[in-house]
């Protein structure tokens, strides 16, 4: 999948992004403020269609950073705040069962990341039809097999849309039970 990644990265023109393996399952994406690719060890060394699939989904991140896609320059920062938001946002909501006025800025951060997640769903979407468009015109896959990594790629698409309604649902739950026990 490393050679594969390389030529896309290489023909588009984006030599000076750097395509780097990290620890983990599911942990691949491209980081646009510093233009890397970080492929899990299992798509960066594998030669499966799925793996095709998931390192060419985040070659079409850095297609569309390089394009100017405002996506990528806009969301791209703001996945950072949005990270934090979810995380200290947990943290101020079980703080603000003690002290009230933490629970709302708690509640706040929390939602500005459900947002930040709906905002970016197009931008997902977008990086796999790039990423497929690329497949074929530089002839890395053959027809035949474009589907298998369309469903790859469409896969990595869902994954975030399923991660978006999960957090989206949890936050709707712990309102009503909120509101429940005010009641």
């Amino acid at each position: 999948t490393r050679v594969s990644s390389d030529v896309m990265r290489d023909d588009a023109g984006l030599a000076d992004v750097a395509i780097e393996q990290v620890p983990g399952s599911l942990s691949d994406h491209y980081e646009p403020l510093y233009r890397v690719l970080r492929l899990s060890e299992a798509v960066y060394h594998g030669r499966s269609l799925a793996a095709v699939g998931v390192a060419t989904h985040e070659v079409g991140h850095a297609l569309q950073h390089a394009a100017g896609d405002f996506r990528v320059r806009t969301l791209g920062p703001a996945g950072v705040a949005a990270s934090f938001g979810s995380g200290v946002g947990i943290i101020l909501l079980v703080l603000g069962l003690w002290f009230r006025p933490l629970l709302w800025l708690g509640a706040s951060m929390f939602c500005g990341a459900v947002f930040f997640q709906i905002a970016n769903l197009p931008g997902e979407l977008d990086a796999s039809r790039r990423a497929k468009l690329r497949l074929l015109a530089l002839g890395i896959v053959a027809d035949e097999d474009l589907r298998a990594v369309s469903h790859v790629s469409n896969a990595a698409t869902l994954t975030y849309m399923a991660a978006t309604l999960q957090t989206l649902l949890s936050s709707l739950i712990g309102l009503l039970r909120y509101m429940g026990r005010r009641a």
